[in-house]
């Protein structure tokens, strides 16, 4: 039986490695006259608490002062980023550079609190990359105990309406994959 030199399999073997990695097209072109109206300011305010929900039920707040939590309008450009990115894990292509005016950015503080004010009324996504870990210990092949900690990383987002002198709460998040 022949195989294939090992140069090949090494180029075979990158080539179906970047296939899962490679950022996939967007599908929605960005549209500015849709994140125009959010650009200004207003009297509205947009406030809550990162936390997801672990296996057991249990509301953990695993948000530190190092979260970012992202505030953007709500419109179709977002909407294929929070339900590609977010909620399936999608890699996308690099967004419209354009995009970065109209994005938002806060801290939440080491409980996961934080707040948007100044914001004009309108439907927006609030969203925050969670990473923590988690200890976790196996039995290897000599029957040995292992302790070691389990990495984990996701997207919690929600949809919010607000009117001008309005504060809406976030407190409900759906969880991304």
């Amino acid at each position: 039986m022949k195989y294939p030199s090992i140069p090949l399999v090494a180029l075979l073997g990158a080539i179906l490695s970047l296939g899962g990695c490679a950022p996939q097209p967007r599908q929605v072109p960005f549209d500015e006259t849709a994140f125009v109206p959010y650009a200004r300011s207003g009297s509205a305010t947009i406030k809550g608490t990162t936390f997801t929900v672990l296996r057991d039920n249990k509301h953990e707040r695993v948000a530190s002062s190092n979260a970012v939590v992202k505030l953007v309008p709500a419109n179709a450009y977002t909407e294929e980023i929070v339900t590609r990115r977010y909620y399936n894990r999608v890699k996308l292509e690099q967004a419209d550079p354009r995009f970065a005016r109209y994005v938002r950015r806060t801290h939440p503080d080491d409980d996961g609190h934080f707040i948007f004010s100044h914001l004009p009324p309108g439907e927006y996504y609030v969203s925050c990359h969670l990473r923590w870990d988690y200890p976790r210990s196996y039995t290897d092949g000599d029957g040995n105990i292992q302790n070691t900690t389990v990495d984990v990383d996701q997207w919690i987002y929600r949809r919010v309406a607000v009117q001008n002198g309005q504060t809406a709460d976030v407190e409900d998040w759906v969880q991304g994959k």
